[in-house]
């Protein structure tokens, strides 16, 4: 039985998977392991080894963490906008 932050990653994989475009086969081959395997991942029914998690991580472009505790972050982080960024514009933009 996996634990819930394992279950958790395959499900969060999955999603980012999905959210990007990214067939199984292609994830697969760029992970150096076989649809079946990853299916298996996602599914909670394995868990990740170490080295694909970090090959993941690389091919995400996300750091580790993320495909453990901030799926929404994950997947959205290129749409999303820094508040303090935002601000800053905003007030340059006022004293121009």
């Amino acid at each position: 039985m996996l634990s819930t932050n394992e279950a958790a990653i395959g499900n969060r994989i999955s999603r980012i998977r999905k959210q990007r475009g990214i067939t199984q086969q292609q994830l697969a081959d760029a992970l150096g392991i076989d649809r079946a395997s990853l299916s298996q991942i996602e599914t909670c029914r394995y868990s990740p080894r170490a080295e694909t998690i970090r090959k993941l991580s690389d091919f995400f472009q996300l750091p580790i963490g993320d495909l453990f505790f901030n799926p929404s972050l994950a997947v959205d982080r290129d749409r999303l906008s820094d508040p303090l960024e935002e601000s800053l514009e905003r007030v340059s933009s006022s004293n121009r």
